[in-house]
């Protein structure tokens, strides 16, 4: 295991990288390296870092262990959470990026069934506020979460109204046709207009997530150019 994660790291991890881009590095290295689910050969494997690393398959404690021990080495100030999400018993992190904590859950922004080098990162840097909606936890026991400013989506100007939501998308489509694409918007409404999306040359077919999620204030989608994922 301690070879492994010096491999990790010296594969991702560059000089002068922000803690941030320490942590948005780890984050992405395991979700696209480790898939959700049980080791036939060995349970217990899931649960540890051991699992998430080594065989690249691992349950929701084995996701967490691993994200807090790649960010360990790479000096980033880190701890796990406990509680529940999705009506079961549930592990992901806090990390605290330029004096400030965030959660951080690798394991729910990993889409299962694994749809390979896709990363997803809703559950990024997120406050308290929004992981309230998919969450629960006893606040008393951990640091308060209550910046935006790390946030994946705030960090990387994907937080919209249409006007950039338009843009943004067009972008993302001249640089990749087959793109998924993240955003979070701060004017949906039921009738929210996604037609200028049928005069994106070469843009055949595109799908949105069925559903809008509750991200605080917000709400938050994914695009899939060019895909069917149904």
């Amino acid at each position: 295991l301690n070879d492994k994660v010096c491999e990790i790291l010296e594969e991702i991890i560059r000089p002068n990288m922000s803690d941030y881009d320490k942590e948005l590095a780890i984050h992405d290295y395991l979700v696209a390296n480790c898939e959700y689910g049980y080791e036939d050969y060995s349970k217990a494997d899931s649960f540890r870092s051991y699992g998430a690393l080594l065989h690249g398959k691992a349950v929701c404690n084995g996701y967490a262990e691993a994200m807090a021990l790649l960010l360990s080495c790479a000096d980033v100030e880190n701890a796990i959470m406990t509680g529940s999400a999705g009506g079961d018993l549930h592990a992901w992190n806090r990390v605290k990026i330029d004096g400030k904590w965030y959660q951080l859950d690798a394991t729910w922004d990993d889409p299962v069934p694994d749809r390979g080098d896709y990363v997803g990162h809703m559950y990024f840097n997120v406050t308290d506020d929004i992981m309230d909606d998919t969450h629960i936890w006893n606040h008393d026991d951990f640091e308060i979460c209550d910046s935006m400013e790390m946030n994946y989506f705030e960090r990387h100007g994907l937080i919209c109204d249409h006007n950039k939501f338009e843009g943004v998308v067009i972008n993302k489509a001249a640089n990749d046709i087959n793109a998924t694409i993240e955003v979070v918007l701060n004017d949906y409404t039921d009738d929210y207009d996604f037609s200028f999306m049928q005069k994106i040359q070469g843009l055949t077919c595109y799908q949105i997530s069925s559903h809008p999620e509750p991200y605080g204030d917000y709400v938050y989608f994914i695009i899939y150019l060019n895909q069917r994922t149904e």
